[in-house]
């Protein structure tokens, strides 16, 4: 108000030249304008002292406002119900109209629930001081009615939207689940030990009371074992009907995981509750029932001797029957080695290896070692002459990318072939399709044809070599 007031008689500000824009408007609607939001303040400044029926009054006229029919809304009606204060007076005063502009909104449904809670704590408010009346006439202050009308919906839960929520433990200490599975319940990871402020010497770090250098005592925030506790059953509490608790058996170094203390709290509150927990075989072979993914359960139905198997699997299951019948043909002394054995029964291949492996050729210690480790590795790296070739790393390498690079030209220039067309700005359009069809192509299958690893960034990888071809060939 007393910029409004302020700048009735101002002109403009000389150094910058640029005129308020309340010096642009004429008087009249200056002070009609202060006059309106004068109004307007009068409207939403509480009473200063009332009693808690007609404070709830006031917010039901000058911010709620009339509730509208919610069936218009798609819910029924008692999702929104009236608040039991007293009867309006026929001449209302202005309101926000809060009810009504929500009703309007994008999200009508969850604010009219908000908006719900809201009426229904204010009635529980004015009904609880109409059973006990405060002292005198049962008038109070603003603040002292704000401030009890602020505690009491600070523990009111909305009702959560169905569906899946992660949280930390400390996200459901003040809201109800149906379902709740807490993960991680072993020594050390819940409750996790506090970690020490570096800072500070262990001296200074210790009992509250302990004296520390220089005589005074330091206000540090020390662990507390309560808070902890605390929090835990009030998660635990929250639980309306299954609670499933997990903890890994096993560290990284494979040695047994102590469970958490909480875990072995909730387990001595219900007698032969300890007796129900699985407990995980180490090593054990799954069964059909517990099998997590296809390659467990391909193992379990083959220890339970299946004849049939589900048809999302029977590709893998007939792959695993041929490499066991293998396996047995070569473990068996019964059956004759197989083609594909290493049995050489070619006459000119057994002439060419008699005469490079034959009674006059010099064995050395290491190839004879190389035999003796592995045959097949033997065969492959003297008499194939066959190099090892190295496991694919992540991304492309220069040579790689240079490659593919040539790969994507080639082809772009045997379409244009086929296609009759000769590079030049008139067909432009055309070998941008071209190009882009080709770099489909190419890039589909590049991480197998050149011999690398298409990581998490591939995709983009690949739109950059794309955009370097455009730029090339534009």
């Amino acid at each position: 108000m007393r910029p409004l007031e302020n700048s009735l008689g101002e002109t403009g500000d000389d150094e910058i030249d640029i005129s308020p824009l309340a010096a642009t408007l004429p008087r009249e609607s200056l002070l009609t304008l202060a006059s309106r939001l004068k109004q307007f303040f009068d409207c939403l400044t509480p009473p200063k002292q009332a009693t808690y029926r007609e404070f709830a009054l006031w917010l039901h006229n000058a911010i709620l406002g009339p509730v509208p029919d919610s069936s218009a809304h798609g819910s029924p009606q008692e999702d929104v119900p009236p608040t039991e204060v007293d009867v309006p007076p026929p001449e209302q005063p202005p309101s926000l109209y809060l009810v009504q502009c929500c009703s309007s909104g994008p999200l009508a449904q969850r604010d009219l629930a908000a908006l719900t809670q809201v009426i229904q704590v204010l009635r529980r408010l004015v009904e609880a001081t109409d059973l006990v009346p405060p002292a005198g006439n049962g008038a109070v202050p603003w603040r002292t009615f704000q401030s009890e009308f602020l505690t009491a919906l600070a523990v009111v839960n909305l009702t959560p939207k169905p569906g899946l929520r992660f949280t930390p433990l400390e996200g459901a200490r003040d809201q109800t689940t149906d379902y709740l599975f807490v993960l991680g319940l072993s020594e050390g990871e819940f409750p996790r030990p506090p970690q020490p402020d570096l800072f500070y010497a262990p001296g200074e770090r210790g009992d509250p009371g302990a004296p520390v250098p220089g005589g005074t005592d330091l206000p540090l925030r020390r662990f507390d074992p309560a808070e902890d506790a605390s929090l835990w059953w009030q998660v635990v509490n929250n639980c309306q009907r299954r609670l499933t608790l997990l903890r890994p058996r096993l560290d990284e170094s494979g040695a047994p995981w102590l469970p958490s203390p909480y875990w072995e709290a909730v387990l001595l509150q219900i007698s032969g509750l300890k007796s129900l927990v699985e407990e995980p075989l180490v090593a054990a072979p799954p069964s059909v029932g517990t099998a997590a993914s296809r390659p467990e359960l391909l193992t379990a139905l083959a220890l339970a001797g299946a004849q049939q198997v589900p048809p999302e699997i029977r590709p893998q299951w007939q792959a695993a029957s041929n490499a066991y019948q293998a396996f047995a043909t070569r473990q068996s002394w019964e059956s004759p080695p197989g083609i594909y054995e290493g049995i050489i029964s070619a006459p000119d291949l057994l002439a060419e290896l008699r005469q490079r492996f034959g009674p006059e050729h010099g064995w050395s210690v290491s190839r004879l070692n190389r035999y003796g480790n592995c045959p097949y590795g033997y065969f492959a790296q003297f008499v194939l002459a066959l190099e090892p070739r190295p496991d694919p790393q992540e991304g492309l390498d220069v040579l790689q990318r240079g490659s593919l690079l040539h790969a994507a030209l080639e082809k772009l220039y045997n379409r244009l072939t086929q296609a009759e067309l000769t590079p030049c700005p008139a067909h432009q359009e055309a070998i941008l399709v071209h190009l882009a069809a080709s770099c489909d192509e190419i890039l589909a299958h590049a991480p197998q044809r050149f011999g690398f690893r298409a990581g998490d960034l591939w995709q983009y990888e690949g739109r950059e070599i794309q955009r370097l071809l455009t730029a090339l060939v534009s």
